[in-house]
């Protein structure tokens, strides 16, 4: 019986604030006399959840490149019959340098920005040879 008088109590609560919130949202502006809204709150909110999309697109293609890789050495030093160890094992630093290479060339030859690949050249930009890079170009 407490249980129904808390219910309806809790329900009556939540339609009357309710009802009042519409009157202390901001009211959007239009731009130029029409069709273009301003409504910076929104803007915000929407570059955020598309910069959190773009990391985690990354993250993921990130984590794949770096199984794929690692399956990879496994497989070929498997099949060296064992003989010293992985790549990831012996020389990480590089192996994992070599991953974000790819990646990176990958973003920049796939988008808009794969003029870039043009402009590198190997003796202004030997942590970044072309050729790893701009695999496409």
């Amino acid at each position: 019986m407490i249980r129904k008088k808390y219910i309806t109590g809790l329900l009556v609560f939540s339609v009357f604030v309710g009802s009042f919130l519409p009157m202390f949202t901001q009211r959007a502006q239009a731009l130029f006399g029409g069709g273009i809204v301003f409504d910076p709150i929104h803007n915000a909110s929407t570059i955020f959840r598309t910069g959190l999309e773009l990391a985690n697109m990354v993250a993921r293609a990130l984590a794949q490149a770096i199984l794929q890789r690692m399956i990879e050495s496994t497989v070929d030093w498997a099949n060296s019959g064992f003989e010293g160890n992985p790549a990831y094992v012996t020389d990480p630093d590089r192996f994992f340098t070599d991953i974000a290479d790819d990646i990176a060339g990958e973003i920049i030859g796939g988008s808009d920005l794969g003029f870039l690949c043009l402009l590198a050249l190997p003796e202004h930009h030997k942590a970044f040879p072309p050729a790893k890079l701009c695999k496409s170009w």
